[in-house]
């Protein structure tokens, strides 16, 4: 999948693209993928790729749909029809990738997963001209000048006519040549080669063998470096060659047994240090939604829905500030700030954060209150499957993160909690809206009644459009900046609930405002088996195919 059928994908679409004049935008929004929390970011556009591999192509499904989504928004009537089914056909050949990593099966993900190959082998059609081998493209070459010999002759013919006649000619010509061209390419391409017709025997090989994840050769790529390229790079390749390899390896198993005997031995001897926890905070009221929505990609047991828990942050070493050192009250914490208007933002979202816990405290009492700001928050979390994960999400404000830009991860926050008989709200985000941290930060407070500490996240808000309804082609959920009240909010800790990964539409390097955003539902399983809406009668279509 990943060099084959992937790839011919990244082929097609690049030529689609180059046909359609939008190959620029989808480079700029390629370099504005955002960083993620085992991704980082492109570090060269999509073009700039000379060579793509296995795990190069793994890392770009990530995020492959989202960016096609917004290099081909607001299409013109003529494209409208084509750019859909490129975006659908890629979608769908994503989504049956997906599925294929699925370490689990049943009825239900077998169906979606040959509902997902059917959509792609409908919409394929779209790239049809893009298949054409070297024999057909050298006969088209050849027709292509028949027919400009053709268009000459005309103009020729008509060399004393007016200029606007002889243009209207060379238009009309050129749209005749553009039409049979592209008739003469399609038929005499197709899509008969082995790798899209070895898609078919998934769902039996499954049925058969069972998961597919477990015939992968990535591990034993990756296990090819380690066990003989290293060995071998090692010895003085020639002769025994071989031998050297075998000893090589020998002593570095010795060596790692020697390790970690010393490592064991140390730990018996040596009493534990009684190391300071960092400070945490544990909010009992995290709980995630229970159920899920009808047809929901279940993958075995505990697939579809998160388990209740205990969702437990904790809050990653203070932030040092370059020349200035730790913060120590609320008012240090502003004047690190460079931006004006987010340091009254700041101020303000504090203040209102305060008056919602019915704490009045003067504007003086609050600038001394302690105060410390942080760069990350870890938050446990389950993957698809029930298991608890951790992540660390991270927020540097104004500072780089390794030597780059500031990286200020996007968050779910948990607005709505499940609720007897009623629908959770925001439909595929289930009841979730995506916040991008700007600054955290813990608050301690005195007022009238006692004190307390709080937990905060300084966050940049957004609202879902539609309704949080899934867009037709993308099946992606938009979001868009709110254009009334608050723009920026100060939240607790304690609701965010995991990482989210957005797409801007506008691309970094337009220098535009971004108003909207594509919530990246591919980033990973445990996301995409949450962030969707399918009704029943969809899910009651797809088991009867």
């Amino acid at each position: 999948m990943q060099i084959g059928m992937l790839k011919h994908l990244l082929g097609w679409l690049q030529e689609f693209l180059k046909q359609h004049k939008r190959l620029d935008q989808f480079n700029d929004i390629w370099l504005s993928v955002p960083a993620y929390l085992d991704m980082s970011k492109p570090r060269c556009a999509y073009e700039e790729v000379s060579r793509w591999n296995g795990g190069e192509i793994k890392t770009m499904t990530r995020f492959l749909v989202g960016v096609t989504r917004n290099a081909l928004r607001n299409p013109n009537p003529a494209q409208k029809a084509h750019f859909e089914s490129a975006l659908e056909c890629t979608r769908s050949l994503v989504e049956f990738y997906m599925y294929c990593q699925y370490d689990s099966h049943d009825d239900d993900t077998l169906n979606l997963m040959e509902d997902a190959l059917r959509r792609f082998h409908n919409t394929k059609g779209v790239f049809l001209q893009f298949r054409a081998g070297k024999r057909l493209a050298v006969e088209a070459k050849e027709k292509r000048a028949e027919l400009c010999k053709e268009r000459d002759a005309e103009l020729k013919a008509n060399f004393s006519k007016t200029m606007a006649h002889k243009q209207r000619i060379r238009e009309t010509w050129k749209t005749i040549i553009e039409a049979e061209m592209a008739e003469y390419i399609e038929e005499g391409s197709d899509f008969n080669f082995p790798k899209i017709h070895l898609m078919q025997h998934f769902r039996d090989q499954i049925q058969r063998f069972g998961s597919l994840k477990q015939w992968s050769t990535e591990i034993g790529e990756s296990s090819h470096k380690r066990q003989i390229k290293d060995g071998f790079n090692a010895s003085n390749k020639t002769g025994d060659y071989y031998t050297q390899v075998i000893n090589f390896y020998l002593r570095c198993n010795a060596f790692t047994v020697r390790k970690a005997n010393l490592a064991a031995m140390s730990c018996q001897q040596t009493p534990s240090r009684n190391l300071k926890p960092g400070p945490e905070v544990v909010c009992a009221s995290a709980v995630a939604d229970e159920g899920s929505q009808a047809g929901a990609r279940v993958a075995g047991p505990g697939a579809g829905s998160r388990p209740s828990l205990n969702c437990r942050l904790k809050f990653i070493s203070p932030q040092l500030q370059k020349g200035r050192g730790k913060v120590n009250d609320f008012k240090g914490l502003l004047d690190v700030i460079a931006d004006e208007e987010l340091r009254k933002g700041l101020e303000h979202a504090t203040r209102r954060f305060l008056t919602s816990r019915r704490i009045n405290i003067e504007l003086e009492d609050l600038m001394g209150s302690t105060a410390a700001i942080y760069h990350g928050l870890e938050v446990k979390t389950s993957n698809m499957h029930g298991e608890e994960t951790a992540q660390r999400l991270r927020c540097t404000g104004d500072n780089s993160w390794y030597s780059g830009t500031a990286r200020n991860d996007w968050v779910w926050v948990q607005i709505a909690r499940r609720q007897a008989g009623r629908e959770l709200p925001y439909k595929a985000l289930q009841g979730r809206l995506p916040y991008q941290m700007l600054r955290l930060f813990k608050l301690h407070v005195v007022h009238a009644r006692g004190s307390d500490t709080f937990w905060l996240a300084y966050v940049h808000l957004t609202k879902p459009a539609n309704g949080g309804m899934p867009e037709k082609a993308s099946q992606l959920v938009r979001v868009v900046k709110p254009t009334s009240g608050e723009v920026n909010a100060v939240i607790s800790a304690g609701n965010i609930v995991g990482a989210a990964h957005l797409i801007p539409e506008e691309p970094v390097s337009s220098q535009k405002e971004n108003k909207g955003w594509i919530v990246n539902s591919h980033i990973d399983l445990a996301t995409w088996n949450e962030v969707y809406y399918m009704f029943e009668d969809e899910l009651e279509a797809i088991a009867g195919n």
